[in-house]
């Protein structure tokens, strides 16, 4: 009968660690998600919000059109980011090694479609 009640009180320990663990908050967005040689931006200022991290061109940032707010370049190499797609549109050529964000009224702010590596 011990045996059964120690099992049972284990089970129930592990049902409720479960879904403790299951429910657990997500990772807090953070500059450090940058990894090294790319290029990242968040939907947020201060960088937070969706993330998204490029080690080459892109002609078009899917799922990241218009909504971007926080960028950062780990790269040494001037990273270009514009307005439309097919790297066109007003540029903003951001520094190897450089981050930054933007709130509005700054056109950068939500407005890059695309991204150019030099």
């Amino acid at each position: 009968m011990k045996k059964r009640s120690i099992i049972g009180v284990a089970g129930a320990a592990a049902l409720v660690a479960a879904s403790v663990i299951g429910f657990s908050a997500p990772a807090q967005a953070s500059i450090t998600q940058c990894g090294s040689n790319r290029a990242c931006a968040w939907t947020d200022s201060s960088y937070a919000g969706a993330f998204g991290s490029w080690t080459s061109s892109q002609s078009s940032l899917a799922g990241f059109h218009d909504v971007i707010s926080s960028v950062a370049n780990n790269r040494t190499a001037y990273i270009g980011w514009f307005s439309d797609p097919g790297y066109s549109g007003s540029l903003f050529q951001q520094p190897g090694g450089a981050a930054g964000f933007f709130n509005w009224p700054d056109w950068r702010n939500d407005s890059f479609d695309s991204l150019y590596f030099y």
